[in-house]
């Protein structure tokens, strides 16, 4: 940021980009793809030729120039933004400057970001630094509070990180919003020990019916310390206009609730205390924001 006078996201992973030596390449087709790999092949760079292999489980790939002019960075970072992940390119694109940033192995030559399950330790590693410095709190944090709201986060992403993809985005803000602060997705699932349950061939099991439950949660430090203690696969509470949203009782909006609503079959229900709950309906089910007050 001092150095390149950063003052926005985009421009910091610019910056950081350039202070790491490499260059994006972004492919949005597959004849772009093509193009590509005929172009740094052509020149020597044989390690391109097999690029489509790689990204058949890759989101982006780095690879270091071994016939570079004095005057290029080096090393390329190629984002595959073909098809749904064009969602991702920007975590994608830190994820990437992240192998620079630590050169964990100082001879590789080839990073790439992967969709595995399981992932390396180092793969996991990029993922928290891409998360940290993507939505840098220097930057990104003087623009957020208030009343956290749909239109607000939409507002904020819009002016300040259109590549972002929603749900890193509204991770990172919600996580940095200065007042106490809740976000959380939910869909039709069962509890783990159902899905277990179900796992296991029996005929003699009566199979089980799926519920509303929490399927991604982020609550941030300032609703921590106000007792907030959600958790994913937490079963959402009937009266809660989620429930209603989802049961397409409502379209989206707004509601007063309280806190204690909230339940698990091991902790009982949660404290008492005054919240506002607004939901809105999600590809998969439902996803909501929690203000306390």
């Amino acid at each position: 940021m001092k150095t390149f006078g950063a003052k926005t996201l985009p421009a910091l992973l610019m910056a950081t980009a350039q202070e790491v030596s490499t260059r994006f390449e972004v492919l949005e087709s597959d004849e772009e793809l093509t193009e590509l790999v005929r172009r740094y092949v052509a020149r020597g760079e044989t390690g391109f030729a097999v690029l489509p292999k790689d990204f058949q489980d890759s989101f982006g790939v780095t690879l270091r120039l071994l016939k570079r002019e004095a005057w290029e960075p080096e090393h390329v970072s190629v984002i595959d933004c073909r098809g749904s992940k064009k969602h991702r390119s920007y975590y994608t694109k830190w994820h990437e400057v992240a192998h620079l940033l630590t050169l964990t192995q100082q001879g590789q030559l080839k990073f790439r970001r992967t969709h595995a399950e399981r992932q390396a330790a180092d793969e996991a590693l990029m993922e928290l630094i891409a998360g940290h410095f993507g939505y840098w709190s220097e930057i990104f944090q003087p623009h957020l509070g208030g009343a956290l709201t749909f239109e607000a986060l939409t507002r904020i992403r819009s002016e300040h990180c259109p590549e972002g993809s929603w749900q890193s985005f509204v991770h990172a803000a919600v996580e940095r919003w200065p007042e106490p602060a809740v976000y959380l997705k939910a869909e039709m699932r069962l509890k783990r020990s159902e899905e277990r349950e179900r796992n296991q061939v029996s005929f003699l099991t009566q199979p089980r019916e799926a519920r509303l439950r929490l399927a991604e949660v982020v609550v941030n430090e300032a609703a921590r310390t106000r007792g907030v203690e959600l958790f994913p696969n937490m079963r959402v509470p009937e009266h809660s206009i989620l429930y209603r949203i989802h049961a397409r009782e409502e379209l989206s909006g707004a509601a007063s609730e309280c806190l204690s609503m909230w339940e698990s079959t091991d902790r009982g229900s949660l404290r008492a205390c005054a919240i506002v709950v607004s939901g809105r309906p999600s590809y998969e089910g439902v996803e909501g924001l929690i203000n306390l007050n």
